[in-house]
């Protein structure tokens, strides 16, 4: 398994109360005192041919199971908390219960969702067996999309629909309302991972090219509050991933025309800081490639390219060993506590 040099954003399930409600963050590059936080390694089993992928641009954490979205092959693969394979969902073509191209995944309830960018259409097969269930056809094309408490979707549209960037639809996916205009130069590029990412009871949007971001309730998608995340004055240095909230903390990439980094706030003291992604003083404590939260666990990842740029301090020999053979390895860093 050959990882490529990608950020994903994924699902998250954890609560925005410690939100301040700013309307800028700022950071500044100079603070490269990030905090380090307990890790736990999860090796991705590859000793399966069938298990084996190139590129993440979705990770959903899910009653201790891993839904994997490779989006270059259009395949979901599915780990156990221990990153034991399960299954994968392989199911490309156009017959019933089949797709041409994924774009984006979620789990809802028993089931989970796939969005087939080709065909315009939800995909539902039950989240264990991976059978399929039915499919829900859309009129309107999106990027990314979440299930709301209500039982509607809230979608992150395409600029050439002619619509603005956010969409309210029904549990048939009747557009109901749509939400935040698109800039005049929006490029409307289209991203390769998800650009909504659900907190507990709040939903963030912000869509990499931009630093601003946005808060709706989960409940009904009602836009709660925005901020701006400004690093070193320069609106040049962009937002790469979509920021994670958890608890106190909001951690994402942003990245200049040279290099990429990772940034952290801390809400409650209103300090940040920020760490090279490729630095050989970085150890694995500092989750450099943030991807999914759930709870108080922030979910990063390790491979053999990134090993290679950081210090492997900390790492096990079991650890390092995997990841040099080509390994994947998912780490699960406790926020609650760091030094």
């Amino acid at each position: 398994m050959k990882p490529l040099f990608l950020f994903a954003v994924t699902l998250l399930f954890i609560s925005c109360s410690n939100y301040t409600g700013e309307d800028m963050f700022s950071i500044n590059s100079r603070h490269k005192e990030v905090n380090r936080f307990d890790y736990v390694g999860i090796k991705l089993d590859d000793s399966n041919p069938s298990a084996m992928f190139s590129s993440i641009s979705k990770l959903v954490v899910d009653e201790g199971r891993f839904y994997i979205l490779d989006d270059r092959t259009s395949i979901v693969y599915l780990f156990d908390e221990n990153g034991n394979y399960l299954n994968q969902l392989n199911r490309i073509g156009q017959g019933p219960g089949e797709y041409i191209r994924l774009r984006d995944i979620d789990v809802e309830g028993d089931m989970l969702v796939v969005y087939d960018s080709r065909s315009n259409k939800l995909l539902r097969y039950d989240k264990r067996s991976l059978e399929f269930i039915d499919d829900l056809q859309a009129s309107i094309r999106f990027n990314a999309f979440c299930r709301l408490e209500n039982g509607n979707y809230l979608m992150a549209l395409r600029k050439d629909q002619g619509h603005r960037q956010i969409g309210i639809f029904d549990e048939s996916l009747n557009l109901l309302t749509d939400n935040l205009d698109y800039l005049a130069d929006d490029p409307d590029e289209r991203v390769r991972y998800s650009t909504l990412q659900v907190c507990g009871d709040t939903i963030v949007y912000a869509k990499p090219g931009y630093n601003n971001v946005y808060l709706f309730s989960r409940k009904d998608g009602e836009l709660l509050d925005e901020f701006e995340i400004i690093i070193d004055g320069d609106k040049e240095k962009l937002l790469h991933t979509t920021p994670l909230v958890v608890g106190q903390w909001i951690v994402g990439n942003y990245a200049d025309a040279e290099d990429r980094y990772y940034y952290q706030i801390s809400q409650s003291e209103r300090k940040s800081a920020v760490a090279k992604v490729a630095n050989r003083r970085n150890d694995i404590r500092i989750p450099l490639l943030p991807i999914a939260v759930q709870g108080g666990t922030l979910y990063a990842y390790m491979y053999n390219d990134l090993l290679e740029r950081i210090g492997r301090s900390y790492l096990s020999e079991a650890e390092i060993k995997f990841v040099e053979n080509g390994g994947f390895m998912l780490c699960a860093y406790d926020m609650r506590a760091s030094e």
